[in-house]
């Protein structure tokens, strides 16, 4: 019997994709398709102040979406009903999406996420609630256990 352990397999596609002629989804197209891209936020927490779509885009042209046009409920419940699809007011935590582009051009989609914008740079940590009581405390035991080292 011939056993394959510690022998080369073979791949299928392998030949294909060495070649440069394999096909992968972004070699795909079709008439009237829309390309898509999620804008994220860069901020680990805070306030959305305002969402601005600037640059030379021809935004009239893209299929934008936000929290506001997300019908029914705006979460997917994993523990609790607290990820939303698309962040509203507030971000929770860095890379959430907070809108959603489409767009017939792939590059010129790239080039608007870009230029969109959710309001200043967020500088003030927003707790969440709960969080001042357990701030409080990992703060006092870090100062005790700082001061037991100084003796």
């Amino acid at each position: 019997m011939d056993h394959p352990i510690g022998k080369p397999v073979p791949r299928k596609e392998g030949r294909k994709k060495v070649t440069g002629q394999a096909l992968y989804v972004d070699d795909l197209s079709f008439p009237d398709m829309l390309h898509g891209v999620t804008v994220r936020s860069p901020a680990a927490r805070g306030k959305i102040t305002n969402i601005s779509f600037g640059g030379d885009i021809p935004w009239d042209e893209f299929i934008i979406v936000t929290a506001k046009d997300v019908p029914g409920a705006n979460y997917v419940a994993l523990i609790l009903n607290d990820q939303p699809y698309l962040a509203d007011g507030f971000v929770n935590h860095p890379e959430e999406p907070v809108v959603l582009l489409a767009h017939a051009d792939k590059y010129l989609l790239e080039e608007a996420r870009r230029h969109v914008h959710s309001g200043p740079p967020l500088r003030h940590w927003i707790p969440s609630p709960g969080t001042d009581f357990t701030y409080r405390r990992v703060r006092t035991a870090c100062r005790s256990a700082f001061a037991a080292c100084r003796t």
